[in-house]
């Protein structure tokens, strides 16, 4: 018993030596609609132009009529 927790003390201690903070690095792109795109979002909470407004502010979408669909894409290079 007294050779089992000598061993378990040595391993908490190996491995909290050995232990090192991580960093992480984030990649945010903030647009989420080709119209706030234009409009730098301005006042973008408050418009209901099309079906992105739902990302800031989804009781906007009470003003849009009909069906709506808004598609993006986006192209990362390194």
């Amino acid at each position: 018993m007294r050779k089992t927790a000598f061993i378990l003390g040595v391993c908490v201690i190996v491995a909290l030596i050995g232990a090192r903070t991580a960093s992480g690095a984030g990649f945010e792109v903030a647009e989420k609609g080709v119209r706030g795109l234009g409009s730098a979002y301005a006042g973008q909470a408050a418009s209901g132009e099309d079906a992105s407004t739902v990302w800031f502010n989804p009781a906007a979408m009470r003003k849009i009529t009909g069906f709506q669909v808004v598609a993006g894409a986006q192209l990362l290079s390194a």
